[in-house]
């Protein structure tokens, strides 16, 4: 993850000196507009076809994360985080039964 926000910021040292040479607030303020077009991207691909937002939007939202990690001094990790660990339980059935549900979710025929 580090690796990818040090090639971000080289890429707005090169092509962005504009947004890179404003003050930190109105950075951040430059960047807001910007997740706001992109929140009303994902507003317009839930309620339509999806394949536009992943393609071009998605990636976008990886970009910004970097750039607003590197404006706020935070420096990523080298690698990216795990997965969570997955939570234990009695119940068998429970845990059987809760892939089936989130894939009938992502189908659009949940109950």
């Amino acid at each position: 993850m580090r690796q990818l926000q040090r090639v971000q910021w080289e890429h707005d040292r090169n092509y962005h000196p504009d947004v890179l040479g404003l003050s930190r607030y109105d950075q951040l303020r430059h960047y807001a507009f910007h997740l706001a077009k992109l929140a009303g991207a994902a507003a317009d691909a839930a309620s339509g076809e999806p394949t536009d937002f992943l393609r071009r939007r998605l990636p976008d939202l990886l970009l910004f994360g970097l750039k607003l990690a590197t404006l706020t001094n935070d420096q990523l990790p080298d690698q990216p985080a795990g997965r969570p660990p997955r939570a234990e339980t009695n119940d068998r059935r429970e845990a059987n039964q809760a892939p089936r549900w989130a894939q009938r979710l992502a189908r659009g025929r949940a109950r």
